[in-house]
């Protein structure tokens, strides 16, 4: 393996997950809002590497609240006894891994409130979210993608992006390609369905939309389709110049300053098309005080307009 290669091994899974969280926090930074979940805002997105506990392990997805707690999030396509036990101990780790020293041998510790988000093929009435350990009783929360999801808006989304390659996404549209992708997973030839959405979700001209989109699919989608897709679904995230840049930031910066700004690039992009939509209908003064933009950039993008 050459050095090169190596360190795009390295940092790979970081980019991806970067852009994973970036969809995670679309909806004004309240996660999963979507699914009715209810939460306080997101303070800032955490590393999910727990392979220096737990080796090779990494959690989905997890975030500090701005209460302090902790949110973790799982996604699973698959129902089985062995799963909360599982679950269980990565919040263990996690817990460990987020302790902070107040004395002399003491600690406190987070709260963590764990989601498991199931897809489509799973019966909610065949989920148990509770386990009796005999000495400890550990319970999680549950999402059914099943109840979430609409096929009709996701192939009608497909087929506008399709006439429309020049489309801004809002956060809701992005739901419904990431987690309508994941409803169709009882269908026969589903690692092919998931490969041609990705195509179609590939020809958006938008670059950082793209990326979120192809990675929030691969991380989710890599535990029910085959291997040959998912490397297809790897190429095509390796092809984007956003990675590029983001592998920069992250060997330079740190995984978690790299990831603090993409999101905050992510928010401002979301603003500006927001505010674009509102040219026309409100008085500038308005757009800047109602959207949070400053008047430089609202006279930057209604001259790129």
């Amino acid at each position: 393996m050459s050095k090169k290669e190596r360190k795009i091994s390295l940092h790979y899974r970081d980019i991806v997950q970067k852009y994973f969280t970036e969809f995670i926090a679309t909806e004004n930074l309240y996660p999963l809002t979507s699914l009715d979940v209810e939460t306080k805002p997101i303070k800032r997105m955490l590393n999910s590497d727990i392979s220096m506990i737990i080796d090779g392990k990494r959690v989905d997805c997890l975030m500090e609240l701005e209460d302090n707690s902790l949110l973790h999030i799982e996604f699973q396509s698959s129902n089985d006894d062995q799963d909360i036990q599982r679950f269980w101990h990565y919040d263990f780790m996690i817990l460990e891994g987020h302790k902070k020293k107040v004395g002399t041998n003491k600690y406190i510790y987070p709260k963590v409130r764990t989601i498991v988000i199931y897809t489509a093929n799973i019966d909610p009435k065949s989920v148990t979210v509770h386990k009796d350990f005999g000495t400890h009783k550990y319970n999680f929360e549950a999402r059914f993608l099943s109840e979430y999801t609409n096929n009709e808006a996701l192939y009608g989304l497909l087929d506008k992006i399709k006439r429309e390659p020049n489309l801004r996404l809002s956060a809701e549209d992005m739901v419904i390609v990431v987690y309508g992708t994941l409803a169709i997973q009882y269908i026969e030839n589903i690692s092919e369905e998931v490969y041609n959405i990705a195509q179609i979700v590939n020809t958006l001209n938008d670059e950082s939309t793209r990326a979120t989109l192809l990675s929030a699919v691969y991380i989710i989608a890599q535990k029910f389709i085959d291997k040959e897709t998912l490397k297809k679904l790897e190429g095509m995230l390796k092809m984007l110049n956003a990675f590029e840049e983001v592998e920069r930031e992250i060997e330079e910066k740190g995984f978690q300053q790299g990831l603090e700004k993409g999101l905050e690039k992510g928010r401002l992009e979301e603003k500006l098309g927001n505010a674009k939509n509102l040219i026309d209908v409100l008085s500038d003064e308005m757009i800047i005080k109602t959207i949070g933009i400053t008047a430089e950039q609202l006279k930057k993008l209604k001259k790129e307009m």
